[in-house]
C-alpha cells in the first residue's frame, strides 16, 4: 500500500478510515502500471474497483455521438477517481484511459461501501469528500465563464509545479497539448495562441513541451487574479 515514498492512505478521503479497515485496505488494494492508450474501463461498467495514481497521468472522458472525446478531468500523482460510483448504480458515469505510463491503485468499491455503512465518521468525511468534487466542478464552471484562455492554461501551469518554488520554474508538458486544449474546452490553435499571450505577458519561454516561467509568483498573480480561490488551491491532492 506504500511504495516509493507514496501511500494510498495519503489520500484525504482514505486517510478518514479506522485503523481496521485500513488493514483491510492493505490487504485488497492491488498496485498496477499501465501504458499509455490502455482504457482502465468504459462508462457504464460495473464499478468494482476504485483507482488511486501514484505517477503518471489518466483522463476521465466521455464521447459525444459523433465519437469525439470531451476530456471531463486530468488525473495525476495522489488523485483518486471512481470513488464516487457507490451513489451511481454502481456502474462508471465515465471513461478512463491512461494517457502517459501510469502506476496506479485498485482498490474494491466493496471496502468504501462497508466503511460507509458501518463507520458514521467516514460517512461524514465522504459528504465533504463530495462536496469538495461539486466545489471543483463548479469552479471549472467559474474559469470558463471569467477566465480567458490564457489564464486557463496558467491554471494548468500551476498545477504542474507541486514544490514552493515562486521564482524561476522549469515545467514539462506531461502529455500532448491537443490533450490539454481539449480539458481546458478550447481548440489547440487557441492554446497556441494562449502560450503566445503568456511569453508576452510574462516572458514565458516554450520549447516544444519545456515551459520556463520566469517568475511563478507573476504567474499565480496573472492567473488567478479573476479566481474565488487562493493558491494552491486545495481541490487536488498532493
Amino acid at each position: 500500500m506504500t511504495k516509493n515514498n507514496f501511500s494510498v492512505l495519503s489520500v484525504p478521503l482514505l486517510s478518514q478510515a479506522r485503523d481496521t479497515s485500513r488493514a483491510v485496505l492493505g490487504s485488497v488494494a492491488k498496485r498496477h502500471m499501465g501504458e499509455k492508450g490502455y482504457l482502465l474501463f468504459s462508462q457504464n461498467d460495473a464499478a468494482d474497483w476504485f483507482y488511486v495514481i501514484e505517477s503518471g497521468w489518466v483522463k476521465l472522458f466521455s464521447e459525444t455521438i459523433d465519437g469525439d472525446d470531451v476530456i471531463l478531468d486530468l488525473m495525476t500523482r495522489g488523485d483518486i477517481f471512481g470513488e464516487t460510483t457507490y451513489f451511481y448504480n454502481k456502474s462508471y458515469p465515465f471513461n478512463a484511459e491512461i494517457v502517459e505510463q501510469a502506476v496506479f491503485w485498485m482498490i474494491p468499491t466493496s471496502w468504501i461501501e462497508a466503511e460507509i455503512k458501518s463507520h458514521p465518521p467516514f460517512a461524514i468525511a465522504m459528504m465533504h469528500h463530495m462536496s469538495h468534487l461539486k466545489f471543483s466542478r463548479d469552479k471549472q464552471i467559474e474559469h470558463h465563464t471569467l477566465q480567458d484562455a490564457s489564464q486557463r492554461l496558467g491554471c494548468f501551469l500551476l498545477r504542474l509545479n507541486r514544490g514552493e518554488e515562486r521564482g524561476a520554474v522549469n515545467l514539462i508538458l506531461p502529455v500532448d497539448k491537443y490533450l490539454i486544449a481539449n480539458y481546458l474546452g478550447m481548440k489547440p490553435e487557441t492554446l497556441s495562441r494562449a502560450l503566445s499571450k503568456l511569453s508576452q505577458e510574462l516572458g514565458v519561454l516554450v520549447d516544444g513541451i519545456n515551459i520556463h516561467v520566469p517568475s511563478f509568483q507573476a504567474l499565480i498573480t496573472y492567473t488567478c487574479r479573476t479566481c474565488s480561490d487562493v493558491f494552491p488551491c486545495q481541490d487536488r491532492a498532493v
